[in-house]
């Protein structure tokens, strides 16, 4: 089964610990082994708002668009971009190789992951899109599979739907990169100067860096409006 919850530091189930959520973003999904008859949950947590439901895998292995990292994509700006999607292996099996498919808009390409993912484990991948970035604003359709080797088999994951954004430079927006700590796709947020050069006399505009804490997403932030003077 699949266990979503969150609000928890930990849980055990039917003895066996696994990490929690504990900032109610429900963005914790595990595959967990059940038995028959009586299973046990203990919930670590502190915050009194704990949710937890169990559901079937729509598949042994499966993508799953909950805590994706996507960017937007730049108008004019060449590709390729990175997106960080997570794989399900419900089964098992380690998977080792992974072979990805996906189509942005009317263009498609290939991938291959090279991260191993334990049995009933999730992990996100880093996925390099290698598309060209559309002339014109608006959604664009990204649709990928993937086949995997699980242990001896070979297992082809159902289709997964999302949406990636074009939008202009001068339009708050988000940008991903792949970490050189772990390999991992991360993303920031962009609030572009709301005045060009020529209207600000040739001045240089302010820097401004802003971190956020936990469970707090720059891609739906309010930009504020910063203005620079002398000395700025």
């Amino acid at each position: 089964m699949i266990l979503d919850a969150s609000g928890y530091y930990m849980v055990r189930i039917n003895g066996e610990p696994r990490g929690g959520e504990k900032y109610g973003t429900e963005i914790v999904r595990h595959p967990v082994r059940l038995r028959a008859g009586r299973n046990e949950f203990l919930f670590q947590g502190e915050r009194g708002r704990l949710r937890a439901r169990l559901f079937d895998p729509p598949a042994p292995v499966s993508f799953t668009d909950s805590d994706a990292t996507l960017p937007d994509l730049i108008v004019g700006s060449p590709g390729p971009v990175w997106a960080g999607i997570r794989l399900v292996n419900a089964t098992e099996e380690n998977i080792g190789t992974i072979d990805i498919s996906y189509q942005a808009g009317d263009q498609s390409g290939t991938a291959r992951g090279s991260a191993s993912i334990p049995p009933l484990m999730t992990r996100k991948l880093a996925i390099p899109l290698n598309i060209r970035v559309p002339e014109t604003e608006g959604k664009v359709r990204l649709a990928l599979k993937a086949k995997v080797q699980a242990g001896r088999n070979a297992v082809e994951t159902p289709g997964l739907e999302m949406a990636l954004k074009a939008v202009t430079r001068a339009a708050h927006h988000v940008r991903t990169f792949v970490s050189e700590i772990d390999g991992s796709v991360q993303y920031y947020a962009v609030a572009p100067c709301s005045t060009d050069a020529a209207a600000r006399g040739g001045a240089k505009p302010a820097l401004v860096l802003t971190l956020h804490g936990a469970g707090i997403s720059f891609s739906t932030a309010t930009p504020i409006p910063m203005h620079s003077g002398p000395g700025s």
